[in-house]
């Protein structure tokens, strides 16, 4: 500072300062020092003006106007990570002399390397028949590079479909059934009734990636033969064995074994084992029957004795595949339906032999019953008159001309039990008729008091077996003046 009058100025010390820093101009574009797949190194030159000391260097790339920080510090020198493989970058670099005084260059353009393939998705099933199979897929979500080609992988897998008897199973070898740029292929030559696996792997110049295994099963068809069976015996046994006599191709109902025409076995089981009992010839055919349809083998006739014989020849529809629909009356709907109407039936059969043994008809009377007015009494015993009198049987010629009452007395255990011998005159009928009217009522009038004075011990039995007797020695019959002529056997 100088002081000046008019004599003239004097001057102060000299004072040091410094301005503050603002961003600096002149900030350069990155060089790329080595580039991966993944990664990248880049030298970072000072800006031309700095304006301050720069503290802070920061790298970034732009994609469409979106900035994103890939590196930053204060090495001229910074190595980027995390890049995406074959890719290109725009990046650039910012200096920074404060918190709010930075700068940014211009960019360049950075590629990185291509990277073996990666995220490969599985093929997405189209068509499915019983022999083939028809798949697609896409390019790898990560192709790191350009797909140049691409692989189907084919192979035979476990669980099977299944069956009855679940059987043995082994994965098959990987098959390559496919190779080249396309994005579809259908897979032939498949067998029906199977289950397989797929896989799709693509490749590019720096290597290739699988996608994970997809599994499909073919659709059925009917069995088909495939070669005679084996028959063989020894002294006490024949056996059978078909294992692979047919190829099932569906969903097995049952094998079949008939023996001239005769069924030996119905099973799930592809083997057999009979008793021998002879040395005849005996002629076997086995049948295959599944949900799609059925196939028999060829007649094979065999000796125990001498072999096998000669095949005996078939007609061609019915040797082979037979796609005829099972028999209605083979299935289990059928048979059940018809075992419940065969019970229902014989239920109400049984109930109508049941109604008609339980049901005791009562027999028509052969008069109604009598009302007493008065009694009498004669020498020959107490008589009773009688009101009303009905017809006594169902015979229209025969006359009632009166009644008459004869009782006796048995003792039964503490029972005294009157049991009246009723007799009837008639002015014409048959004597044999009358006879065995008679005795019919004695019978019945015998049961009828037994049953209200309710006598029934042994005692009481014993005395309507005397009270029989008596009738069949014409006892009191011999009273009757028309019932003299009958026959002692009523």
């Amino acid at each position: 500072v100088w002081a000046v009058n008019s004599a003239g100025y004097a001057s102060s010390p000299w004072v040091r300062g410094r301005t503050g820093p603002a961003p600096p101009q002149g900030v350069g574009v990155p060089v790329v020092l080595d580039v991966s797949a993944t990664s990248a190194v880049v030298g970072i030159s000072p800006p031309a003006q700095p304006n301050g000391i720069v503290s802070l260097f920061r790298v970034f790339s732009v994609d469409q106007n979106n900035r994103t920080l890939l590196s930053e510090g204060t090495s001229h020198q910074q190595t980027l990570h995390g890049l995406r493989p074959y890719t290109q970058y725009w990046v650039g670099v910012e200096a920074c002399t404060c918190y709010q005084c930075c700068s940014r260059g211009p960019v360049r353009e950075l590629h990185t390397l291509a990277a073996p393939p990666a995220d490969q998705r599985p093929p997405r099933l189209i068509t499915l028949t019983s022999r083939s199979v028809q798949v697609e897929w896409n390019e790898p979500v990560a192709p790191n590079g350009v797909i140049d080609s691409c692989e189907l992988h084919l192979r035979s897998s476990c669980p099977p479909p299944p069956q009855p008897i679940p059987s043995a199973c082994t994965e098959g070898p990987t098959e390559i059934c496919f190779f080249g740029k396309k994005w579809s292929y259908n897979v032939t030559g498949l067998q029906p009734y199977s289950t397989y696996e797929l896989s799709v792997a693509c490749f590019n110049n720096m290597g290739s990636t699988a996608s994970n295994w997809t599994a499909v099963s073919t659709l059925s068809e009917p069995p088909q033969y495939v070669s005679p069976f084996s028959v063989d015996s020894n002294l006490t046994v024949i056996w059978l064995d078909w294992t692979g006599t047919f190829s099932l191709n569906s969903y097995l109902k049952e094998y079949t074994v008939t023996e001239s025409q005769l069924r030996v076995y119905t099973g799930f089981y592809s083997y057999l084992h009979i008793p021998r009992t002879s040395q005849k010839t005996l002629s076997f055919q086995v049948t295959c029957i599944t949900d799609s349809g059925s196939a028999s083998t060829p007649t094979i006739r065999y000796s125990p004795a001498t072999g096998l014989g000669p095949l005996e020849p078939v007609d061609g529809d019915k040797q082979g595949v037979s796609i005829s629909a099972t028999p209605v009356y083979s299935e289990l709907w059928f048979i059940l339906l018809f075992a419940l109407l065969g019970l229902f039936l014989l239920a109400i059969l049984i109930g109508l032999l049941l109604k008609r043994a339980l049901r005791n008809n009562p027999s028509a009377r052969e008069r109604p019953p009598l009302v007493m007015l008065q009694k009498t009494r004669k020498a020959g015993g107490d008589m009773y008159m009688f009101d009303t009198v009905a017809d006594c049987v169902e015979i229209s010629n025969v006359i009632l001309k009166s009644y008459t009452v004869y009782t006796e007395v048995w003792e039964c255990g503490l029972w005294w039990v009157t049991l009246p011998c009723v007799c009837s005159v008639f002015a014409s009928a048959c004597s044999v008729c009358a006879c065995v009217h008679t005795t019919a009522y004695l019978m019945k009038t015998v049961a009828g008091l037994l049953w209200s004075a309710g006598v029934n011990d042994v005692q009481c039995f014993s005395s309507s077996l005397k009270l029989l007797a008596c009738i069949k020695q014409r006892k009191h019959l011999k009273r009757l003046p028309m019932l003299q002529n009958c026959p002692t056997h009523y």
